[in-house]
């Protein structure tokens, strides 16, 4: 019996490594369920199947989060590398029990007789259970599709994609409407969010959800507008004779005088008085909420101008202020978009 179980494996080859296809779950639009392996961002992501074929190449994927430059098969999310281990056991677990099947078969019956006992030997066998593996539910609640401007891979996000999972490509200023767009997304739906976190959590819990996540677009915001006045900043010409700090387009004193020298148009004249004074307040919100956890210094109330707050409290951040924000940047960058086509 044995014998012949050892030759029906060495028959099936497993020790040998074999290839085994293995069928993953496609959402309704056809993508591909995604995550970023790199320790520090393991964002979830999703790529429509066919680009994923057709447009990744097999040395290299991108993250669209990070950035993260890593082989193709390391994009597994733990749920895919769980159904993969489950299929691969699954396999050499039918592999298996054909090989015991056949080996039983190939086993007769014996009977042993002489002396004072007669031994009687019989092979039976009954295949184990095969797993079943489902896949997990997709929560697409704030899915947001995406397509590559250089490759037209389609992709989609929770929240803004920054890079082409096929090419890396990265866009400032389509960054920046991406992110504007998914903080309106979000803002719109934060209700719904907050009653679904709610039901996990507790009502207290759901509103630090709302405050935190609130302070997170100041920031977000901010820096997307920093990185996408810059970029077309140095589409004027003569722009790459200037020098400036890193910092520049956070300062909107700065920043305007630089598109006045060089353009001859400047913040005042795309935006109203009272809007730069608000902008001016949100990005000292911002260094605040980044590096004193929204705690009012003398610092914030002499460089935002605004009163409203003693030193020693705590700026408190609105939906009002949030949405205040995407409208003042999406009618500052479309302005300096016109002078720098």
């Amino acid at each position: 019996m044995f014998e012949n179980f050892s030759r029906e494996l060495r028959r099936l080859g497993l020790n040998r490594g074999v290839r085994i296809p293995i069928k993953l779950p496609l959402d309704d639009k056809g993508y591909f369920d995604r995550r970023c392996p790199h320790q520090q961002c393991g964002a979830d992501f999703k790529i429509l199947f066919n680009d994923w074929r057709d447009k990744v190449s097999d040395e290299a994927a991108f993250c669209p989060k990070c950035g993260d430059r890593s082989d193709p098969t390391e994009f597994n999310t733990p749920w895919q590398r769980r159904h993969i281990a489950a299929v691969g056991k699954a396999y050499a677990a039918e592999q298996i029990n054909q090989a015991f099947r056949r080996a039983a078969r190939s086993t007769r019956t014996r009977r042993i007789s002489g002396g004072l006992f007669d031994v009687t030997m019989k092979v039976t066998y009954k295949a184990g259970p095969k797993d079943i593996v489902l896949p997990p539910k997709a929560d697409d609640a704030l899915r947001q599709d995406l397509a590559c401007e250089i490759c037209k891979c389609r992709y989609s996000t929770i929240g803004a994609g920054y890079f082409c999972p096929a090419c890396g490509h990265n866009s400032p200023l389509s960054d920046f409407r991406r992110t504007l767009n998914m903080t309106m997304k979000t803002i719109d739906g934060l209700d719904r969010i907050k009653q679904a976190f709610s039901e996990f959590n507790d009502a207290d819990a759901a509103e630090d959800f709302e405050r935190q996540w609130l302070e997170n677009q100041i920031e977000d915001l901010v820096t997307a507008f920093q990185r996408v006045s810059e970029s077309l900043f140095r589409r004027l010409p003569g722009a790459a004779a200037l020098s400036w700090d890193a910092n520049l387009f956070q300062r909107l004193a700065d920043a305007s005088r630089m598109w006045t020298q060089t353009c001859g148009h400047g913040y005042e004249q795309i935006l109203e008085p009272s809007e730069i004074s608000t902008l001016q307040i949100m990005i000292q919100r911002r260094h605040k909420i980044g590096h004193t956890q929204g705690m009012v210094d003398a610092r914030y109330v002499q460089h935002s101008g605004d009163r409203s707050y003693d030193v020693g409290q705590r700026l408190v951040t609105g939906r009002q202020h949030v949405r205040e924000l995407v409208a003042i940047l999406t009618k500052l960058v479309d302005g300096l978009q016109n002078l720098a086509p």
